[in-house]
């Protein structure tokens, strides 16, 4: 029995183990003298009195414990009696209709079945209804709990009340069958309970009846067969018994060693129904069926002590609670791994241990070298021996039918020791050995006599001290494969034909490596494929027809990369030896199932050569530790998945708790559905469990936090994740988890995170932020546009003053040159002053025009620049007799035009339309104003006289603006951003073209 232990190192609180239990959701129950534990596989809390905390653990010193079908949980103390847990609120609340007595307050059991509890306490047994307590119920609802039966009311003689006579303890069971007993020295009572609890039959008899003496009634545990409720075994120090209630008879019993009585503490049913009891040095298995007595040393493994609590948990797991030890955790599942330890020594077997064949391994032992074993069809073990100190070799046979062992003449000439075994399909005998020449051969051998029959030489010339040949294999096709140092060889008898594969460094699809341990034949399809296991480099699925292999190593799930021997099972799985214990592949799922000592084998390091098929269907491996034996449809018998829980957390590298930190958690976390951090809660850590007790490494997890992780994390056996610097928002946790046989939970489980911002993160801020910047450029808006009007407001006063102003002044000045021009008639000095004054004064009072048309706020829109346009160039051309085009596309938008643009496009146009009037001597003038795409394009066309391109200068008057009239027009584009473009050539007139771009109003 090889156990785990479980104790104050593992973190419990305390070694005396009154009672263990599994509640509903899958977390281990403790009780000790120190507190009430809990076990999630990984840790353990513990629950104790805090005089601060009136709904904490009343008592430390907790006894019993019992979990109803509400969730409601049961917990006895050793002086403050009963009490009810809300394991939802964590708080304890006291059951008044016990701890109100006045009685001793002490609960030694808890048993609950079908709405009833029941408790033995110091001084009585008594049975509660607590149908009508709900999970929910607090402290005044636990009034509804109910005594329907007291032992000392019911009991009429004071000799038998319990309490009463403290010279010997009582034992009291209730069964599930809803039968009480209670055991005294010289009597023992069977109480049988009316449906509805309101009648009970009792039912007495001298424990001499059953062959019980009073002696051995010191110690009595009662238990019930499973399927059979008439059937109860009462298991006494010196015997036990199965006794019929119906009949009331005995219908078995099982005499017990002869020994001291104190020794047999305590007696527990185990999972296949024997009874088991251990004592200080042995352990006793009862096996009811057969009636079998098993007797065995206590493992070291076992805790010290007195066991006295026990418990199977919903794995199968055994665990064994000790007097002041701790716990030793068992699994059953190990044992389906018969080990056998300390097998191997100098000159053992390497095939088979020698405890399986004593007969053959006597004669093996000595100053024989040996290596392989072969079991024939008949039968009869074959192994080929060699003296060390001399040439002397044989060849010996072992008949297991008979008994008999028979020798042979060995090899004709010199050998060394490099001998293998092997017995085909065919039951034909075949050795491979070195000759003395150093050559490597196989001989097919005559049984009968032992000689050699036929020889065949293996083509390659490579001396090395280890075998060259690891193993033999004969497929159905009659082609004998060899696994070599130097890569596989395959060997024809019928052809004497030979082939050689190798590695080949660029191939991926060669064999991985040379040095090959083991072959072995598909279980599916053993004609194509061969099973192929190397010394460091995996092992490969090596084709037959092709050589082509692929390669299966330490990164898809092989736990070493020596594979040393392969086997295959009935369910064609393939299982591979390796330095780190067995794997079982699966080839169609192509999935690893990895087993080391953790599950039961004597040790993880393997030996070449150590293994082989026994009869019953059963493999065995041997490695360094010794060897094991397994059936492999027991070890892969896979169990359900196991519950998956949150079991801690932890905010800036420290564990919260939710009565101390009610602003993380408003729960336990258990049953919370949210974490809620603070600004500067920028770590936090999640730990969870799969609740199954068996190798942490063997269990898988993985997780994504939504709204972060884009997808789950890859498995891992790690159950703690951690997260830093998470944005402000909500999130939700989800994981799951895989048990040691990789079966996952069907549903992930979910936590809630949420990450409160600071306050300049919080959305009313932004708000507020946005609300101001909002208001502040609203205000700039005003401002801007206040400001602007007070502009237009200055530009409509000034062009309304220059209009009243200026333009009367000299609109005066023009009627006084032309009444001053009468006055001087005849003069023809003054008349050209005069006609010069009234010239220019005409011109300034055209220009006065433009401008106060441009700054005049009232004409910024484009159609007024093209109605003033149209205005002038009627005028001029009609004064000149010159025909004109005015066109302009009325599905122009109506654009708005600043005033520098509106000045400047007007100039432009003027100039052109003024220069081709005055100077090119054109009878036609053009005017287009067109849209294409996002450009205005504006056109001036004259069919005059033109002007050289290279002499642009004969365009330009001596009255066009200072005689810069080009320049200006092109200075004033490159202003406002606009194309500007001046096609002429001379005798063929002149185009003048401004292209703007568009902008919407």
């Amino acid at each position: 029995m090889q156990g785990e232990p479980l104790g104050v190192k593992q973190g419990l609180s305390q070694g005396m183990i009154n009672c263990i239990y599994q509640d509903k959701e899958g977390f281990m129950w403790i009780c000790t003298k120190d507190g009430l534990n809990r076990y999630d596989g990984y840790n353990i809390f513990t629950f104790r009195n805090n005089p601060n905390d009136p709904y904490s653990l009343p008592d430390n010193y907790c006894i019993a414990m019992a979990e109803d079908e509400n969730g409601n949980f049961w917990v006895g103390t050793n002086t403050k009696g009963l009490f009810y847990f809300n394991k939802q609120t964590e708080r304890f609340y006291p059951v008044a209709v016990i701890n109100n007595s006045k009685e001793n307050l002490c609960v030694r059991e808890i048993s609950y079945a079908n709405g009833k509890l029941f408790l033995k306490t110091w001084t009585d047994a008594l049975l509660l209804d607590i149908s009508e307590v709900k999970l929910s119920d607090d402290k005044n609802a636990l009034s509804k709990a109910k005594i329907i039966f007291s032992y000392n009311q019911l009991q009429p003689s004071k000799h038998y009340k319990t309490g009463i006579n403290l010279n010997f303890n009582l034992f009291w069971s209730w069964m599930p069958n809803n039968t009480a007993w209670v055991t005294f020295p010289d009597s023992i009572f069977y109480f049988k309970f009316s449906p509805d609890f309101s009648k009970w039959s009792v039912t007495s008899f001298a424990p001499s009846s059953l062959g019980i003496d009073a002696n051995a009634n010191g110690m009595v545990s009662f238990f019930w067969v499973q399927g059979n409720p008439a059937n109860t075994i009462i298991a006494f120090n010196n015997k036990i018994i199965q006794y019929n209630e119906n009949s009331q008879k005995i219908t078995q019993q099982i005499t017990l060693p002869n020994t001291n009585s104190s020794i047999f503490y305590k007696f527990f049913l185990l999972n296949d129904s024997s009874i088991g009891s251990i004592t200080d040095s042995l352990v006793y298995i009862y096996q009811l069926k057969s009636g079998k007595i098993i007797v065995s040393k206590r493992n070291k493994s076992l805790t010290n002590g007195t066991i006295i609590s026990f418990f199977t948990n919903a794995n199968g797991i055994e665990w064994y609670g000790s007097a002041g030890f701790g716990i030793t955790k068992i699994d059953p599942r190990k044992k389906l791994f018969k080990s056998f330890k300390g097998a191997y020594k100098a000159n053992d077997l390497w095939r088979l241990p020698p405890v399986y064949m004593p007969t053959i391994a006597q004669q093996l032992r000595g100053p024989y070298g040996f290596k392989q074993i072969a079991l024939d069809k008949q039968g009869i073990y074959w192994a080929y021996l060699r003296n060390a100190s001399s040439p002397i070799s044989f060849l010996l046979s072992n008949n297991t039918k008979t008994g008999t062992t028979s020798t042979h003449p060995g090899l004709p000439d010199n050998y060394t020791s490099q001998i293998n075994i092997y017995n085909d399909p065919q039951d034909r005998l075949w050795i491979y050995y070195q000759d003395r020449f150093n050559k490597n051969n196989i001989a097919r051998m005559d049984k009968k006599t032992g000689t050699m029959l036929k020889r065949y030489s293996i083509p390659d010339d490579i001396e090395t001290p280890e075998p060259f040949v690891s193993q033999f294999y004969l497929d159905q096709l009659g082609i004998m494969w060899l696994a070599t140092i130097n890569g596989l060889y395959s060997f024809n008898e019928s052809s004497n034909e030979w082939r050689h594969w190798k590695n080949i460094p660029s191939n991926n699809g060669s064999l991985s490596a040379d040095g090959i341990l083991t072959i072995c034949p598909d279980p599916t399809l053993p004609n194509k494929y061969l099973w192929i296991g190397t010394e460091g480099a995996g092992f490969n699925r090596f084709e037959k027809s092709t050589g082509n292999c692929i390669r299966y190593d330490e990164k898809d799930g092989l736990p070493n990369n020596v594979a040393y021997c392969i086997l295959s099972d009935s369910l064609n799985n393939i299982w591979i030896s390796t330095n780190k214990g067995l794997s079982c592949f699966n080839p169609a799922q192509k999935t690893f199932k990895n087993f080391t000592d953790e599950d039961g084998l004597p040790g993880n390091e393997f030996n070449r050569h150590s293994a082989m098929y026994l009869q019953n269907g059963e493999l065995l491996f041997g490695g360094v530790d010794g060897f094991v034996i397994f059936n492999p449809k027991e070890v892969l018998q896979k169990q359900s998945a196991a519950p998956l829980a949150f079991t801690s957390i932890s905010v800036l590298n420290k564990p919260i708790n939710w009565k101390t930190d009610s602003s993380n958690l408003k729960a336990p976390i258990g049953y919370a559905k949210t974490l809620t951090l603070k600004p500067g809660q920028d770590i936090f850590s999640i730990s969870f469990a799969t609740l199954e007790y068996r190798s942490n490494a063997k269990k898988m997890y993985k997780y994504k936090l939504e709204g972060f992780d884009k997808d789950w994390t890859n498995p891992s056996s790690k159950n703690e994740v951690t997260y830093t610097n998470l944005s402000p928002g909500s999130y939700t946790f989800y994981v799951m988890g895989a048990n040691s046989d990789g079966i996952w939970n069907e549903k992930p489980i979910s936590f809630k995170i949420i990450v409160l911002p600071y306050w300049y993160q919080t959305i009313l801020f932004k708000m507020a932020v946005l609300l101001l910047l909002a208001l502040a450029l609203y205000a700039f808006y005003r401002y801007r546009l206040s400001q602007v009007l007070k502009l237009e407001k200055l530009r409509n006063r000034i062009a309304r003053d220059l209009h009243d102003e200026i333009g009367s002044t000299l609109s005066s000045i023009s009627i006084y040159a032309a009444s001053a021009k009468k006055v001087v008639a005849g003069n023809q000095k003054a008349d050209g002053i005069l006609s010069k004054i009234n010239a220019g004064t005409s011109e300034m009072m055209e220009a006065m025009s433009d401008i106060v048309w441009a700054v005049n706020t009232g004409s910024g829109r484009f159609d007024d620049l093209a109605n003033r346009l149209r205005s002038f160039a009627v005028q001029v051309t009609e004064a000149k007799n010159i025909e004109l085009w005015f066109t302009d596309n009325k599905d122009i938008p109506d654009i708005a035009l600043n005033m520098e643009q509106r000045k400047n496009i007007y100039l432009i146009c003027k100039e052109a339309i003024s220069n081709a009037v005055k100077y090119s001597n054109c009878t036609l003038l053009a005017v287009q104003i067109n849209k294409k795409q996002n450009w205005l394009l504006i056109h001036i066309q004259d069919n005059g006289k033109g002007f050289a391109a290279n002499n642009p200068e004969a365009a330009i008057s001596e009255n066009s603006f200072g005689g810069n009239g080009i320049k200006n027009m092109k200075s004033r584009a490159d202003e406002i951003g606009t194309y500007f473009e001046i096609i002429s050539t001379a005798g063929k007139g002149t185009d003048v073209i401004l292209e703007i771009p568009l902008k919407k109003s």
